[in-house]
């Protein structure tokens, strides 16, 4: 007779009311019967990686944004430099560009331009201060 965690498979040792590989509460297999018997489910505080009780995960700050790499790409390239900073305000000003360009014969052009670099020197002030954008 044979003991297996019922949500890894892996073998354990008979009397281990938790699995020490996924933390599970352990179910008692009979190989031949393969008739499970349901152990009670209780703490383990030696167990790590008791899923059970785990905490759900962090989620990481959004990474700096260096200001003049962003500027330069900004300044170089327009509302696709601002795809660095913030994709959605990127997004924004570049169907706006071409938009506006069909419809005034590219007169929105350099407003687009500027407008990108003043959004981008403001997006990368929120994202260094950890504010929402």
């Amino acid at each position: 007779m044979g003991k297996f965690c019922p949500e890894c498979g892996k073998s354990i040792e008979d009397n281990a009311q938790f699995c020490p590989f996924c933390g599970s509460t352990t179910v008692t297999v009979d190989k031949a019967a393969q008739e499970p018997q349901l152990t009670q489910p209780q703490y383990n505080p030696t167990v790590q990686n008791n899923q059970m009780y785990q905490q759900p995960p962090m989620m990481d700050p959004p990474a700096r944004k260096n200001m003049v790499v962003a500027m330069l790409l900004s300044f170089l390239f327009g509302p696709l430099g601002m795809l660095y900073t913030n994709v959605k305000h990127a997004a924004i000003l570049i169907v706006i560009a071409i938009v506006g360009g069909v419809l005034t014969g590219g007169l929105v052009g350099l407003p687009c331009w500027i407008a990108s670099m003043v959004w981008t020197y403001i997006d990368v002030q929120k994202i260094n201060n950890g504010e929402q954008l």
